[in-house]
Parts: C-alpha cells; structure tokens; sequence
C-alpha cells in the first residue's frame, strides 16, 4: 500500500525531503542526517556523512530530489527488490499499488501539539518522552539561538513575533526563548498513531507558525460551523459525527494564526486532526497527495515472467522491468517510482483489482497464484468511497467504530465497512484459489502498540487462507518474511506425481517423477517393491543427474 503514511520511518516520523527547508532548521524540525539502523542501506549511498550516518535526501542521477532515508516505503522496495533478484528465474511476478489520479507535490510541516490546558513552555531541561503516557516532553526548540548571525531572515522574522506573543511584556536578553533548548509539548505528529505532517503548497504558510485562539468546526457546509470545540467538554468526536467522517466532512479550524498561515485541517488516513489549546508547525520537507481509487488499484508492474527456460538474460529483464518502480521517491511528479501519495487506505480495492487482474492472467488451471500485501496500516476506505478510522486508534473510539474477532483469530462483528469490505475481498481472492499473505510494516500495526490492528491483521491472514500475518519493524525483518513467502510460494509450487506401473508383484520397480520450478531441478526415482507389495522407503536409483 502507498498511502502517505508510507513515508513514515517504522516508529512513525515522516522524513522525507528532511534537511532541504531552510538551513536554520537543520537541528530541530528538518536534520540533515540519520543514523543508519541496523540491515538497512541507504539506496543512495551516505554521501559525506559521518561514520555511520547517512542523508536523508539526496540527489539523484537526474538531478531529483530523492528520499535516501529508512522510510517504510524504501524498507518494502527493498525487500521487494531482493526477492524479485532471488526468485526472478523461478517465480512470476507483478506489482500493485493503489491507484490514484491528481498526484500534487507539496512542501511538508512537522507539528506538535501543546500540553492539555495550556501554551507551549520554553526550558533548558530536557524531559524524555513516555509514549502512550499522555505525559508532555520535550523536542528541540527550532527557534533557539534565532538571534544568531546565521539564522535565515525568515526563521528569524517568524520567531521574532513568537518570541513577542510568549513574552508579551516585552523581549529582554533574559527571557527570550532563543535562550532555550527545548521546548515542552503534549505530542507530536511524528508519533505512531499520528504518523503525519502538514501538506500544502511551498509558500503558503510561514516556515514557523502557531495556531491558537479556541478550535472550531470549520465545515461551512455542515450546519454545526462555528461551533466551539472546547476540551475536555468537548471534541472532534463531539463536535462531529461518524457521518461526517465517512463522508470526509472533518474540518477543525482555530481563530488565529501568527504570524500567518493556514489555521484549518482535515483528516488523515490516521484519522487524527489536532485541537489542542496551540498547534505548532515547522517545516520539514517534501511529500505528496494524491485523489486514491475505492475499487480498484494500478498495475505498477505488469506480470513478468523468465520463461520456461530462463535465462541470464530473461531474469535480468524480469530484475530490469521492476527496478524503476523500486526506486527512491523523488520530488518529481514526472518520475515513475511508486510515491506515497493516497490520503487514505483503500485496501479493499485494491485487493479486488489484484483477483480481476490475476484471474485475466492465468495460464493453466494447475497455476498456483498469491498475492502478498504489505500495508503499514488497515483499510480506511471503503468499496463506495466512504472513511473509516483506523481500527484500534483514538479516532475509532471516539467515532465509536469497533471490531470483536472470533476465538479462531477471524473477524467476528465489525460496524467498519472498510474492514468488512477488505475480508470480503481476501475471502473472495481465497474461494477463487488465490491465497493471500499479509506483512505488517511499522508501529502503527505493531501488536505492542496498536493490538486491535494486529489482530486485525490476523483476521486478514485467515480469511486470505494464510493464517498468521507477518509483524516486521525493520529492514531485517521486512527481509525476513518476505523471502520466508517467497520460499513457501516457491515450495508449493513444486510439482511431484507418482507414476505406479499396470501391476505389482514382487521385483517390480514403482516410478515416481518429480519436478521443481526451475531448470535442471527435478527427479526420476525407482522403489523396489516387496513380496507383499509394499514400496521401499529409499530409491533404488534416481535419475535427477541426468535430467537438463
């Protein structure tokens, strides 16, 4: 699945473009630099970081922008990329993403929220972050030392006003807050069942800004606009109903922004919109949006196979074809790799389009066909176009969207129709013969984290014929299940049928011809057969060396 979220590293930060705003926010909103984890390469190399240490983005041979940092979406091609290299000569192979239309690039904004009942504080003592706590900590203060030399006019002009609002009896050398390190927030859309950042155009709203003033419903077509939204007596799930959220009318906006900038947002495929008393936005990078399709998805790769007799050469066309979908997210709109960009998660759809495109592609009724899905979140849409919030968060609780599962792990009852919708189309793909498998990628379906969402997954696995999903947090684990797929779809797929002669009687030899999908892998084996008509448990001979 490619929906924005994809772009989120597997704790849920969505880096992408990082350390192309403005300079002065290299050591808060937007680093430069990362440190490698553990089995991941940078698919463009690290450049001239420190030891260990690799950019974020890069520059690619065309001259793009491209993500070189360990986004989930660079964590599945590269696991896609390593089983096609490994399995191109013995298995067929396509690759779907959702399909979507209207692809827009847009400059990015992480955003953090401030404590419950209160602005922003300034300190210089850190405090470490709880997750799941609820407890407020501390990020770095992107405006600490704006009265620098170095720090860009913008940044300098933008904390300048803030510097004045938290100070309103005047700005001193004493308590500015460029004297701060840190600044103390209630959470951060880098967290994982937030996983999300602004969008919007380059230009349109200042590099930092705040929103304060009250929250409001900010639909003009709902008849509730204007209404206040005033925690903890009221709240986007008060305010708004599930109604409203299946026909994507959230609009929550607040009365004042400063020193400009937006002051309204809408829903994610996380189902999260903030309004918290202050809501900070820093730039960050770059990321993309796009309109997703409900029912069906696109064909990124059509089928490739080696042939019956691969060869080097069409095994490295089969490695070839795939490649440019595989590579890094760009800044270009014109590149052809797979970018995440649907606001939502229509998984059902795009399980269907896989059943349609698999049936219209079978050569033979003895043809085993799967589908492996790697999603890093659960479906949010539904077949008629209609949002639900992700199972397990905050948003589904307070729409009131819930899900039991059986004693078996299968889903039971479920008022979500994009949950519905989905097991429907894994049962569909299963009667028709087609199992799926299903691979859970980053915290946000992590069963230590989200538990409704892993067995969620588990459901999913069981009405696809698989059973068990694959939970994977890192590039070795991606690595790990997806070759550990390819090996039992690979298994599975061998070919063995015994070949008994007319009669038995002792002396007599019985045949048994088997074959693996692959070249000059395959056996021929003799059993003798006893006086009672009994085979023997080992061959007499095997004629496999000699078979080309």
């Amino acid at each position: 699945t490619n929906s924005e979220s994809m772009d989120g590293n597997t704790s849920g930060a969505i880096m992408t473009g990082s350390g192309t705003a403005d300079p002065s926010l290299v050591n808060s909103s937007s680093p430069t630099n990362y440190t490698v984890p553990s089995g991941f390469v940078p698919p463009l190399g690290t450049g001239s970081a420190p030891s260990g240490q690799a950019p974020y983005t890069m520059t690619n041979a065309s001259g793009n922008l491209a993500d070189n940092g360990p986004s989930r979406l660079n964590l599945a091609k590269a696991a896609i990329s390593n089983v096609i290299n490994n399995y191109a000569g013995t298995l067929d192979f396509a690759l779907e993403d959702f399909g979507t239309s209207n692809l827009t690039l847009y400059t990015t904004w992480v955003y953090y929220m401030s404590p419950n009942g209160s602005g922003f504080q300034f300190t210089n003592t850190a405090t470490a972050q709880v997750v799941g706590s609820g407890n407020p900590f501390t990020v770095n203060n992107p405006c600490y030392g704006y009265t620098n030399s170095t720090t860009s006019t913008n940044v300098a002009n933008n904390c300048s006003a803030l510097d004045a609002y938290y100070n309103p009896g005047g700005v001193t050398t004493a308590n500015s807050i460029a004297n701060d390190l840190y600044m103390l927030v209630g959470d951060s859309s880098d967290e994982p069942s937030i996983n999300d950042v602004l969008y919007d155009y380059p230009g349109n709203d200042p590099n930092i800004y705040i929103n304060d003033g009250g929250t409001y419903a900010a639909n003009q077509n709902l008849s509730n606009y204007g209404t206040a939204i005033v925690p903890p007596t009221s709240t986007p799930y008060t305010v708004f109903t599930l109604s409203n959220y299946n026909n994507g009318q959230i609009r929550v906006g607040y009365n004042k922004s400063l020193p400009g900038g937006g002051t309204v947002t809408g829903l994610t495929n996380a189902g999260f919109v903030p309004y918290s008393p202050e809501v900070m936005y820093v730039q960050r990078g770059f990321g993309y949006g796009a309109n997703q399709s409900a029912t069906g998805g696109n064909m990124a790769v059509g089928l490739q196979t080696a042939g019956s007799s691969p060869t080097s050469t069409s095994i490295q066309a089969v490695i070839s074809a795939f490649a440019p979908a595989l590579m890094p997210e760009t800044n270009s709109t014109s590149t052809t790799e797979i970018k995440s960009a649907a606001g939502q998660s229509p998984i059902a759809g795009l399980l269907a389009q896989a059943k349609t495109y698999l049936t219209n592609h079978k050569s033979g009724s003895c043809q085993q066909q799967y589908v492996v899905l790697i999603t890093d979140g659960l479906p949010t849409e539904d077949l008629s176009g209609k949002l639900w919030p992700p199972l397990g968060s905050a948003a589904a609780a307070g729409y009131g969207v819930t899900a039991s599962f059986n004693s078996d792990g299968s889903l039971g009852t479920t008022n979500d129709q994009a949950a519905t919708d989905t097991i429907s189309a894994l049962t569909a793909l299963n009667t028709a013969g087609i199992k799926t498998y299903v691979i859970g990628l980053g915290a946000g379906v992590d069963p230590s984290v989200n538990p409704t969402a892993a067995k969620f997954l588990t459901a999913m696995a069981i009405a696809g014929g698989t059973n068990t999903y694959y939970s994977a947090s890192s590039q070795n684990a991606i690595n790990t299940a997806l070759q550990s797929i390819a090996a039992q779809i690979y298994s599975a797929s061998a070919i063995s049928a015994p070949i008994p002669p007319v009669t038995i009687t002792s002396g007599s030899l019985i045949y048994q011809v088997s074959t693996n999908p692959t070249p000059i892998a395959g056996h021929v084996q003799a059993y003798s057969v006893s006086a009672t008509g009994q085979p023997s448990s080992s061959a007499s001979w095997d004629a496999g060396g000699l078979m080309t």
